[in-house]
């Protein structure tokens, strides 16, 4: 009896004793890239021609207008599909009443101020005293975006490979994942922290924002149309357009497309006016290859059945190489 008792025992630890090992090993993989990282100051793209890693840190890249052009295109198409759509449910009087419920909900939208987001990711603010050279850096950047005071710093403690901006250019924050510091160089960083202050100075948080209004009160129309049709269809008050209800039934859809391709124009952007401010394609590149690398490690790890990454149509980030693509040519 007891020598099954111990059998069994074993058999319950063997899933543990494999997740113990991978920790261990993503934990060792980590530090050895750490430690790399820490004497490594050099473009870190693999694949790119030497020519073009020549001198082109001094060559900083334009602002895209047409890139501009593009994320107001696809906000009058977001509201076109949201006017559509209640014109096709209720006539023309249902347009100005979606019109009025847009304006209110902008003016009441909850908004994702940095100090709730400081709280919600338990964020803890890197003082210049301790990172004197990382906030020099960061008050060079916003200086030249036109910020009128730097964004505040914060440092995530989280295993991910990442980092965020939130707020307007009156008050805004960018929060940094731990790993991020230690992982990546001074000009890695430096590209990221350009991007993320590109993110600010463009206001793009507010346009997100308002994309968002737009979508929930598209899917909200698009449900109160199917639950009109439905109550007409079962009492028999009238006929029902199923060409209009596809329409409506197809808008959250497309909106959801819309949102997605705003996303991803805005990370082009902010990638261009990055280098504008670094004038260093390549560091950028090199850290966007470095972050790929990481996440494509994880999920690897933990899920190599996936295979395929995601097509770029639903991803509200473009692919790593068409980025670097852009950035470096």
């Amino acid at each position: 009896m007891i020598r099954r008792w111990v059998l069994a025992g074993r058999s319950l630890c063997k899933p543990f004793r494999h997740v113990s090992y991978i920790v261990y090993d993503t934990l060792r993989v980590n530090a050895k890239a750490e430690a790399q990282a820490e004497h490594d100051t050099g473009p870190l793209v693999q694949g790119v021609p030497e020519h073009h890693m020549r001198g082109m840190s001094s060559r900083p890249l334009p602002l895209s207008h047409p890139g501009r052009l593009q994320a107001v295109l696809l906000m009058a198409a977001m509201a076109a599909a949201l006017l559509l759509s209640a014109r096709l449910l209720a006539g023309p009087t249902a347009v100005v009443v979606v019109a009025v419920m847009l304006a209110a909900g902008l003016a009441l939208a909850p908004r994702a101020t940095p100090a709730l987001v400081q709280r919600f990711f338990r964020a803890i603010p890197l003082e210049p005293r301790d990172a004197p050279d990382l906030h020099a850096e960061l008050g060079s950047l916003a200086a030249r975006a036109g910020l009128q005071r730097p964004p505040a710093l914060w440092v995530v403690h989280n295993p991910a490979l990442t980092a965020f901006s939130v707020g307007s250019a009156e008050e805004s924050a960018i929060g940094i994942y731990h790993r991020l510091l230690h992982k990546l160089s001074r000009r890695e960083i430096a590209g990221i922290l350009a991007h993320e202050v590109s993110h600010i100075a463009a206001g793009d948080m507010t346009l997100l924002a308002v994309s968002n209004v737009i979508g929930r009160l598209v899917r909200t129309i698009t449900l109160i149309g199917f639950a009109f049709a439905f109550a007409v269809l079962l009492l028999g008050a009238g006929a029902v357009s199923m060409g209009a209800l596809l329409l409506v039934a197809l808008a959250p859809l497309s909106v959801n497309l819309i949102q997605l391709a705003l996303s991803r124009n805005r990370e082009f952007e902010a990638d261009a006016a990055a280098v504008a401010l670094t004038g260093d394609p390549v560091g950028l590149a090199s850290a966007l290859t470095r972050i790929e690398a990481d996440q494509q490690g994880i999920l690897h790890r933990f899920f190599p059945w996936r295979a395929q990454p995601m097509p770029a149509l639903m991803r509200t980030h473009p692919h790593t190489h068409a980025r670097i693509e852009r950035l470096i040519g």
